[in-house]
């Protein structure tokens, strides 16, 4: 039961993560990109899952599924970052929400990449003493989500304003209004 809830956590987790990529990247190249990468990684987290489930070696993560999860991530991560930087018209990269999301993303599974990796080859004394430092990238990650939060409030806010209609009816000159009928 173990392996199931940590395979379909690797899989909630990264199908999240390259949806909001997939949503932010602009090139239409690197779209299909990941879409063409995320059909081999879920191919392979399948396979990965029915081999590791028949084998009789206890596992206590899916290390590699994460491991080749947070490649991936970084990837996209980084050609996000590397599309922002090269448009010289976007507005300041720190008033941006995806910024603080990738910022986030980058943190969260850098910092615990390792920790990641190891489980499976570490005693679950040393795992004992030692996974609670992961959650402190867990805690980063949240702050930096945060940060996005109101930032996307204003973001959408912007867009709405853009989309009402001016119906300011105190400023309109009624002696003008009957001039047109």
């Amino acid at each position: 039961m173990r392996k199931v809830h940590w395979s379909v956590y690797t899989f909630v987790e990264y199908n999240s993560f390259a949806l909001v990529f997939w949503q932010s990247i602009i090139s239409k190249k690197f779209r299909t990109f990941i879409v063409i990468l995320s059909v081999c990684f879920i191919s392979f987290q399948v396979m990965y899952f029915l081999t590791s489930t028949l084998s009789s070696k206890n596992v206590n993560l899916d290390s590699v599924a994460i491991g080749i999860e947070t490649i991936l991530i970084f990837v996209y991560s980084f050609d996000y970052l590397y599309q922002e930087f090269r448009n010289p018209n976007a507005p300041f990269i720190v008033m941006q929400p995806m910024f603080w999301i990738v910022c986030g993303i980058i943190f969260y599974l850098g910092g615990s990449f390792f920790f990641n990796i190891l489980a499976n080859h570490l005693s679950q004394e040393v795992l004992d003493n030692y996974w609670p430092y992961s959650y402190l990238f867990d805690i980063i990650k949240n702050i930096l989500f945060a940060v996005a939060v109101p930032l996307f409030a204003r973001e959408s806010g912007k867009k709405i304003k853009d989309h009402l209609p001016y119906l300011d009816i105190d400023e309109i000159d009624v002696d003008q209004m009957a001039k047109h009928n």
